[in-house]
């Protein structure tokens, strides 16, 4: 049994729109950039040197050093998995989750940092992170990328 040819409109979608392949790469920078932050910060605490190394952390602080270690790879590798997915042509969800925990988290902060004591500086250092966080979700909800993850979702006839 032979499957009916795709419609036009199907066959022209398949081509991966630009925001699509934009988004993807953003994330899979974004992943290298916790993986350097990560790194960065564990290098300083184990070393004693820079911002961290130098604070003499209580065990409470130690924790929070070693936890913020440990779960910005992870956003990474989350980052990258959801890169590859959307590469593929598949849910773009795996993408989006860290990202929209970023955001959900980031703007909680800056509430915080603008009503509290946080200099201008730290306040366009958290906006531009939520920006950039920002970016790869909004490019993902164009109406072109909508139709083209909804018709690369659809099972395809062997």
């Amino acid at each position: 049994m032979r499957s009916r040819p795709p419609a036009v409109n199907e066959v022209t979608m398949r081509r991966r729109p630009p925001a699509v392949a934009v988004a993807a790469g953003l994330a899979a920078l974004y992943g290298a950039v916790l993986v350097a932050v990560a790194a960065l910060v564990l290098f300083e605490f184990v070393t004693g040197t820079g911002a961290v190394g130098s604070l003499g952390l209580d065990p409470q602080g130690v924790k929070g050093v070693l936890t913020l270690g440990v779960l910005l790879p992870l956003g990474a590798l989350l980052l990258w998995r959801g890169a590859a997915l959307l590469v593929r042509n598949r849910d773009p969800r795996l993408l989006a989750l860290p990202l929209l925990l970023v955001l959900v988290f980031g703007s909680i902060g800056e509430i915080v940092d603008l009503v509290g004591t946080a200099s201008a500086t730290s306040d366009l250092i958290g906006a531009g992170i939520l920006a950039l966080a920002a970016g790869p979700l909004v490019l993902l909800s164009l109406p072109a990328s909508r139709r083209w993850l909804a018709i690369g979702w659809l099972p395809r006839a062997r």
